[in-house]
């Protein structure tokens, strides 16, 4: 339904513009979807392996050397058509790291084991112990019961980055861009994130940042802001995340040097946010917003359009969703 309350069929051939904004454009901001109709794939089985060490019994710089290792080897995982999603963790002093869980669409365990083999090696030949747990799955919905659905709650601030495959095939930016990465968790924050490249691979258009496409790894970090922290407290946390860590990030993973940052994750203060959400697409999409929702009706924070909007909620530190929204 569309802003002059009418339902609309959008298709690639059926007012294309707005079908092209709906499919990766972001959220509330062009039109109530009422209904899609999806492409069904065939049932495919898959390895799903949960990898997980910790330094509660080596070096520091031994456990990170492990997870060095895994990530000098996102090109080959990628290119085998994998993806993982690792979590790292900094508890007082007490680190552990945990891939939860590395997804094999299409291989058998051995299959799984020879592709990963070289990294066990590594883990091995540094002496780190880790528990592995792999199993086979008929289908994507086994493994996801099992390995992949989870929920819970965080009080705090999130970002998020898009980085470029190219920073894997230069040695000194790998190196770079992982220490980008570890340096929230050598100062007792979490990070998570996946290998990942998903391409495209048949002639479709639509309007998803096109860091995704080149893009090898996506991560996300947090901090902590309790429901009781002072504005001062909060602005604090803000700026640890904004210019130290997220900070960090972007200069190894630029948006002019394709990288990017995830909406739905994004850090609230990111700066230059319709490059960075959205990559080259953004000036299009404020042209299909403008004509097809004139007046501003559908609004989300930091999405398309949105820059004519404030919400007006006081002094809190960061920006909540609690004001009045008033347009500038």
């Amino acid at each position: 339904m569309t802003t002059d309350g009418r339902f609309r069929t959008v298709s690639p051939s059926h007012h294309p513009e707005l079908f092209w904004g709906l499919a990766g454009g972001g959220g509330s901001t062009f039109a109530v979807v009422t209904s899609v109709i999806i492409r069904v794939y065939p049932r495919i089985g898959g390895t799903i392996s949960q990898i997980k060490f910790s330094n509660s019994n080596i070096t520091n710089e031994t456990f990170y050397a492990g997870i060095q290792s895994y990530w000098d080897n996102f090109i080959r995982f990628t290119d085998a058509k994998t993806w993982s999603h690792y979590w790292l963790f900094n508890i007082s002093g007490v680190a552990s790291f945990e891939i939860r869980p590395f997804y094999a669409p299409h291989y058998t365990i051995p299959q799984f084991n020879v592709l990963l083999q070289p990294w066990f090696d590594s883990l091995k030949a540094l002496g780190i112990p880790a528990t592995i747990n792999t199993t086979y799955h008929e289908s994507f919905l086994s493994g996801f019961e099992e390995f992949l659905y989870n929920s819970g709650s965080i009080i705090g601030l999130a970002g998020s980055r898009l980085f470029p495959r190219q920073n894997w095939e230069d040695d000194v930016k790998r190196k770079e861009t992982f220490d980008a990465m570890m340096y929230s968790i050598r100062n007792g924050k979490q990070t998570n994130g996946y290998t990942m490249s998903p391409r495209l691979t048949t002639n479709i258009s639509n309007a998803v940042n096109p860091a995704w496409r080149t893009a090898i790894a996506f991560l996300a970090a947090g901090v902590t802001v309790p429901g009781t922290a002072s504005p001062e407290q909060a602005a604090a946390q803000g700026r640890v995340l904004t210019d130290d860590i997220m900070g960090g990030w972007r200069r190894v993973a630029p948006n002019e040097k394709g990288g990017g940052a995830y909406a739905n994750e994004g850090d609230l203060n990111e700066p230059n946010w319709q490059e960075a959400f959205h990559g080259d697409t953004y000036a299009e999409l404020r042209r299909v917003k403008k004509k097809w929702d004139p007046e501003g009706l559908f609004y989300a924070y930091r999405t398309v359009g949105s820059e004519e909007w404030e919400i007006r909620d006081g002094e809190r530190g960061v920006q909540t969703q609690d004001g009045r929204l008033c347009r500038i």
